[in-house]
């Protein structure tokens, strides 16, 4: 989840299942919010019914209707300008068909944009936790303009922790566009450390503020249990558009929580963290 002083965004996944009762839970959890911001959020899977070509169940677009306005087809795909921001929301569940009809919608929408702030927002992030190999037709359809055009910052979800990847420039130096994987949930998945990756976190939940202030966007990662400020990078843009960026972030310990209980899996994981906290120099 993203936070702004003036909307809520999601990553998708609102609801656990797409049940009268789960949507019940998600309406309670959602009320106190949507009367105080409006709500901007993608499709999970959580919210698709599991057929063989998968079906979203309807009551997602009629909750969030501003999706009834902008659908491309089946594509549950949504733009929102405010001030220098654009916001791009991606239906990231599709099968390979719905993927190519999303690219050829984002392209136009990035072609046409004159916003000086490109976020992109989906679920399923384009360079994977889980593996190198997941997420490949979304990577595939959607990575590119993310470099073409000048995407500054790109949230996802789906994979349960919490991971920062930075862009860098042919001489080493750190750039957007900034890629964030995200969750809310009390479900934690067992991630790999890649090293492209600047920064993970485990064990916990986390939410972001973005902030646009000036020729700066700031995007601060927050542990949601405590509220603690986990994680902090600084974009400044100069008047050409040309980006810098800001690692505030790599001066705040990460936080790599797991209890193993003996079985394959978790010992595997406990080794990888072990690894990494090796590389890493982490005590």
């Amino acid at each position: 989840m993203a936070t702004s002083s003036r909307y809520r965004v999601f990553g998708g996944d609102l609801t656990e299942r797409p049940t009268e009762q789960r949507w019940e839970e998600t309406y309670r959890g959602l009320d106190s919010i949507g009367q105080q911001y409006p709500v901007i959020t993608v499709t999970g899977n959580h919210e698709y019914l599991k057929y063989i070509i998968r079906k979203l169940e309807r009551r997602f677009s009629l909750v969030f209707s501003y999706y009834l306005d902008s659908m491309v087809g089946e594509n549950q795909v949504y733009t929102l300008k405010y001030n220098d921001m654009q916001i791009f929301c991606l239906d990231s569940n599709r099968e390979f068909f719905y993927l190519w009809t999303q690219k050829k919608w984002l392209e136009e929408q990035l072609k046409k944009s004159n916003a000086r702030w490109k976020i992109v927002v989906l679920h399923h992030p384009l360079y994977s936790i889980k593996g190198s190999m997941n997420n490949l037709f979304q990577r595939t359809m959607f990575n590119p303009l993310v470099e073409e055009y000048g995407v500054d910052l790109v949230l996802q979800g789906h994979e349960h922790a919490y991971a920062r990847m930075t862009a860098h420039g042919e001489n080493g130096e750190a750039q957007a566009p900034v890629y964030t994987v995200s969750h809310c949930s009390p479900k934690n998945y067992y991630i790999e450390f890649d090293k492209r990756f600047d920064k993970f976190g485990t064990g916990s939940r986390y939410y972001q503020q973005i902030r646009v202030h000036g020729d700066t966007l700031t995007m601060n990662a927050y542990d949601a249990t405590t509220n603690d400020l986990y994680d902090a990078v600084d974009i400044i843009k100069d008047k050409t558009g040309k980006s810098r960026l800001e690692d505030r972030g790599k001066e705040i310990p990460e936080a790599l929580i797991f209890h193993s209980n003996g079985g394959k899996k978790e010992e595997a994981f406990q080794k990888r963290i072990d690894e990494y906290k090796q590389r890493k120099g982490i005590q």
